[in-house]
């Protein structure tokens, strides 16, 4: 099932043509946002998704995708208030473009929407600026994916399903890895290895927001272990448009 699915109205999806940016309904989900149980996360949101959701990598019908979990069952606060906004004031770039969606995969889609709405005609740069968003979503989402499908080799990344590769399985960090793993990592230049560590301490920094969190002693330990010896990685800027997380709080004594 993919994560689009749970808005009522929605029967599916098509992909994207000149033909379905010509117009849409304005703010026609936001009535429905509260339905979600998780969200795509585009690469320059990264930390700020951090900071208000704990990620989760979520195997959606054989698409590998990060997603900020929006589960009430797995958060220690809501992620949605009374009225269904966000509750943190923080709304993921993925929801603010629907109906249209950026794939795990590289592409674009349109959300098949039966609820009945007024689509005005949108003018020609206005289509351009949502085609370009949805162009820099999918090209994040591709290196994303295979940051996270480097982990899952590694095994830095475990799923959460006995049998390991059923489908809908969601993949989390592991309790812990070999030693040394993380700085062999570290220590190779590619690019995308860089990537693939930087997200997996992110994933990790964002479990403080599930009620299952593990004890802040066992966080600061994991933190202390990598941000000791991987100096190279810690002076990258992977995100230049985006704050860095200050991870200070975990590793202190």
């Amino acid at each position: 099932m993919k994560w689009f699915e749970v808005f009522p109205g929605v029967t599916g999806a098509d992909p994207l043509s000149d033909g379905a940016l010509a117009s849409w309904p304005d703010r026609a989900f936001d009535d429905r946002l509260h339905h979600l149980r998780a969200c795509p996360v585009v690469l320059t949101e990264l930390y700020q998704i951090a900071r208000h959701f704990p990620l989760v990598v979520r195997d959606e019908e054989g698409d590998l995708t990060l997603m900020a979990d929006l589960r009430s069952e797995t958060l220690r606060r809501p992620a949605f208030d009374a009225s269904g906004r966000f509750a943190s004031g923080y709304r993921p770039l993925a929801t603010r473009l629907l109906p249209f969606v950026a794939t795990a995969s590289g592409g674009a889609i349109r959300l098949r929407d039966t609820l009945s709405m007024p689509e005005p005609e949108r003018p020609v740069a206005l289509r351009q600026q949502v085609a370009q968003m949805l162009q820099a979503h999918a090209a994040g989402h591709r290196k994303l994916g295979g940051a996270v499908r480097l982990l899952i080799a590694r095994r830095y990344l475990v799923s959460n399903e006995t049998d390991g590769d059923g489908p809908g399985c969601d993949w989390l960090p592991a309790p812990s890895s070999p030693q040394g793993a993380r700085q062999d990592m570290a220590m190779d230049s590619r690019k995308e290895k860089f990537l693939a560590l930087r997200l997996l301490a992110v994933m990790e920094f964002s479990a403080m927001h599930r009620r299952n969190a593990p004890p802040r002693g066992v966080v600061a330990e994991r933190f202390r272990d990598w941000m000791s010896r991987d100096e190279v990685l810690r002076r990258q800027t992977f995100l230049s448009t985006d704050e860095m997380i200050d991870f200070s709080h975990l590793t202190s004594s």
